[in-house]
């Protein structure tokens, strides 16, 4: 029995499946499957009753889900307890490069109008980078991005909704000369700037492509959105940026298509058990109300935190983290 044979138990109770499990996480679904089996054959118990596409926890699998998440729990705060030793003053947000752009100069702003006694440092990057640095406990926050309505089921993390985007096809007035709202299969089809094949924000791209029984057209890959930009401006492709990425790059000669039907989640990330945790609450208390007072950004009806133990049962939706 190992950790990550509990986690992946763990989400596919939570999710109801491993189908379901496999997207979340992003991992092929035989291999969720043979470290539950693994973990079943340890335990010389019966977890799930398999019944074609549902799945139920078993007796047995009930008593182990609930020790399963306390588990992790502990892990997470093992992790939180080391690293008190260190000596970190300073609250450090992660987000996306378009949405950092836009966030990060108003907080700074909000937070020394209040007169918060919070300092504050600020990573920017991929979904992939990101993820890993909450995991590892060098990020207290991080701005994480979907483009379905629900996020992926990490126990120790809490996801709250922040706002929803409207996503833009944006390239050089030359290439995009009719700026009406276009189709996603339409847009898809076009030549595309995109992020590394390598990154989870592309596989994202072409998943959503194949569901939709496009070819993907890629122009040319870029590392971050600045360059998409300067690509986009040299005629090289379109790119497709969310809203908060047109005031950092947009206007001049290039111009922008909403795609109908395509938008992105922004959700704010926490650590449920994290150091910094009164600091945190307040930050992200004003990360909300910045946004509210936004225009162009959807408001979400928040019922409460995501991915507590009482909230992570019922989800049903796929969850696919969007490139900027």
């Amino acid at each position: 029995m190992n950790l990550k044979q509990l986690e992946y138990f763990v989400v596919v109770a939570e999710k109801g499946g491993f189908a379901a499990a496999s997207r979340l996480l992003n991992i092929a679904q035989s291999a969720i499957s043979r470290q539950v089996a693994a973990l079943e054959e340890d335990l010389q118990v019966v977890l799930f009753l398999r019944q074609g596409r549902t799945t139920a926890l078993t007796p047995a699998g009930q008593r182990l889900f609930e020790d399963a998440r306390d588990i992790l729990l502990r892990v997470e705060r093992m992790k939180v307890n080391a690293r008190g030793s260190r000596e970190v003053a300073t609250l450090m947000i992660g987000s996306s490069h378009s949405f950092g752009n836009f966030m990060f100069p108003r907080l700074t702003v909000a937070l020394s109008r209040q007169g918060q006694q919070i300092a504050v440092g600020f990573v920017q990057g991929p979904t992939d980078r990101l993820s890993a640095m909450m995991d590892s406990g060098e990020l207290d926050i991080a701005i994480l991005t979907t483009l379905e309505t629900e996020p992926p089921v990490i126990p120790a993390l809490e996801f709250t909704p922040l706002c929803d985007e409207q996503v833009y096809l944006v390239g050089h007035r030359d290439r995009l000369r009719d700026t009406s709202p276009v189709g996603i299969s339409e847009a898809l089809s076009r030549p595309l700037i995109l992020l590394p094949r390598d990154s989870r924000e592309r596989r994202s791209y072409e998943a959503l492509a194949r569901g939709l029984g496009v070819t993907l057209k890629v122009a040319a890959d870029a590392e971050n959105l600045t360059l998409m930009f300067g690509l986009a401006r040299s005629q090289v492709g379109l790119i497709l940026v969310p809203r908060a990425g047109l005031m950092d790059g947009g206007g001049g000669e290039l111009v922008a298509a909403p795609v109908e039907g395509l938008s992105l989640r922004r959700w704010i990330v926490r650590h449920r058990l994290g150091r910094h945790d009164r600091s945190a609450r307040r930050v992200c208390d004003i990360i909300l109300k910045l946004v509210e007072s936004e225009d162009g950004f959807a408001r979400i009806r928040r019922p409460g935190p995501i991915n507590q133990s009482s909230d992570t049962a019922g989800a049903n939706s796929t969850s696919h983290p969007h490139p900027k």
